[in-house]
This record gives structure tokens, sequence and C-alpha cells, in this order.
């Protein structure tokens, strides 16, 4: 068993409360949160875990001698774990006036986990701590995979504006997982009803107001855990013009081929995600080449085809206006 997902979690927790609820909003608005396993960290706000960065030598063992000792090394890796925060917050007449007032709030509560989940899902691959606008934050995977090594990040010479890339994951506990903070027995998900509150405030024509508001407070504390750095790889400088200098879809096939033959050995299931520019390019070569593709086991309709031997996804937070790699 590669784990367990979100939604797994959530029915095992909570079956009928608002941790599926939850759970159900995020892995509609990301393939991410659909297909990626969770695990627990082992701290608050870190995971820490040991890399093997050498293996023991072994030796052919003789009559009457001994082989020599060895031992293998290893490395501890951290990675971080951070909140998404927000209010939800309704005035509260719209909400004493819907026919069932309760649901109605309720129901605007969990829709706002979807604007939660976007920005989440867009971080798994653009997040970089070092700019100030993402301290705290793990590392995306375009930040892991931002130079060409011919090993895991690969370029199919794409120059131009409307660069995108396709993203490979192979999705373990041991290997590439979310995790949620140690302790919490709500997967990281949170929702605070504050009740009614004034909320005083200032117009834009400097007239100062007050309203009576609900008002719900809702996070989601996770981190991206990449232990094992030969569970991912990207294709990159994939160009999405509509004219003749856009990527052909052979180039991306073969690029993609050359990028799964390096995926490391080990358990896991590979999953392949790609921009709507870059879906716009194989469903040209789809056509052409009449692939036979299965759309019965996604049930929101982002499954392109399967291809190099694992499902390729549409997740529309991929960009289609990333950087040149080099």
């Amino acid at each position: 068993m590669n784990g367990y997902t979100l939604l797994d979690l959530a029915k095992s927790l909570d079956p009928n409360g608002i941790l599926v609820d939850v759970a159900s909003t995020l892995r509609q608005a990301s393939p991410l949160f659909e297909h990626m396993p969770w695990i627990q960290a082992n701290g608050l706000d870190t995971h820490t875990f040991s890399v093997e960065t050498k293996l023991p030598e072994i030796g052919v063992r003789r009559l009457n001698q001994g082989v020599p000792v060895s031992k293998g090394s290893k490395t501890q890796r951290v990675e971080t774990l951070y909140r998404y925060e927000g209010w939800s917050e309704h005035d509260v007449i719209e909400i004493d006036m819907a026919p069932n007032p309760k649901q109605y709030r309720y129901d605007m509560d969990i829709a706002y986990f979807s604007a939660l989940a976007m920005q989440a899902n867009k971080d798994l691959y653009y997040a970089n701590p070092s700019l100030k606008a993402d301290i705290g934050k793990s590392k995306g995977l375009a930040t892991r995979l931002s130079k060409i090594n011919g090993e895991n990040v690969f370029s199919v010479g794409g120059t131009g504006s409307n660069l995108s890339s396709i993203y490979i994951v192979k999705q373990h506990v041991t290997g590439c997982t979310l995790a949620y903070p140690k302790g919490l027995k709500n997967v990281g998900i949170y929702k605070d009803d504050k009740g009614v509150q004034t909320k005083q405030y200032t117009d834009d024509d400097g007239v100062e107001r007050a309203l009576d508001v609900y008002r719900t407070k809702i996070g989601l504390a996770l981190g991206l855990v990449v232990q094992k750095e030969n569970y991912i790889a990207r294709v990159g400088n994939i160009s999405t013009d509509t004219g003749s200098t856009a990527t052909k879809g052979k180039d991306i096939i073969d690029a993609v081929n050359k990028a799964m033959n390096r995926i490391g050995d080990g358990p896991g299931d590979v999953r392949i995600y790609c921009s709507t520019g870059v879906k716009d390019i194989l469903d040209q070569y789809i056509s052409e080449k009449q692939i036979i593709t299965n759309n019965t086991a996604d049930p929101f309709g982002r499954f392109i085809m399967n291809r190099a031997g694992a499902n390729w996804y549409l997740d529309k937070q991929i960009a289609c206006n990333e950087k040149l790699i080099k």
C-alpha cells in the first residue's frame, strides 16, 4: 500500500463530519490532493528524516577468511510544514434570510476551502522559501527541480514567454508525500466558528461603518516531503505557443520517457501532471496518433492518457508562463 490519501484519513477520523467535506473540496480543486499520500510529521512545524548517502560495502566470504567490516552512512534532512489560514465572513442578514441558515453558512465556509486549496496547490509547485513572499513554506516541485541535469530535470528546447513544464511524481509515504503536523487529529484541517462579531471599518469615502457578521476561521497545515529525490522529475521549457514555435507532442513524449527511465526504483505510483497549454498539445497528439484514452477512473475529468507507463493528469495550477530553466 502506498499510503492513505487525505480523503482516506478524513473518512477514518470523521466519517460524517467536516473533515470529509473539506477533503472532498480539496481533492476537487487539485489532483495532487486527490492522489498524494499523507503522513503525520514527527514535529509541529517540521518533519525530519534520514537519507542514505552511502551503502555499506559487501565482501566475498571465503573459507577461513572473513570479510571487511563496512557500514553505510546517512544524513538528516528537514522539511518545513506551514499553515494556510483565512476568515470566512458573511453579513448576518445574508445568512439569516436563507431558508436554512445553518446549512447555508456551513456551505459558504466549505466553499472558502476551495480558494485555500488552489493557493496550496500552486505552492506545491512554485513555493520558493528564499523569496520574501514564501518564507516559511516548503520548496515546491519547480523550485526543487530548477536546473537541467539529465537525471530528473530535462528540457525540450522551447523558448519565449509561454513556457510550461510536466511534473512527474512517484507517490509513496517513504518517497514523496504530504505531511500534517504532529499531534493534530484533524489531519491539519481546522475550522473555528467565532459566531457573530461586530466588524468596524472605514469605507473608500472615509466613513466609519460597523456591521454584524458571522466569522469562521479556517485553515490547513501541511508540507511537501521528498525523502527520495529520484522520485520526482520535471520536463521543462515546453513552448505552449499556438504557432510553429510550439513544442511538438512527440518531443514531449520522448523527454518524458527519458525522465521515466530515471525515476527511482521502489514502491509507489507514478503520476504525471501538466498545464492546460501542454494538454492542448497532447490533445492534438492523441488525435493524430489515435490513442485510446479511458476517463472512467477520474471523477473530475482531469485524466488525459496513459503513456510512458503512467497516467497523465491536467492540473490547472501549473503555469504556462514559467521562466526558462537552464
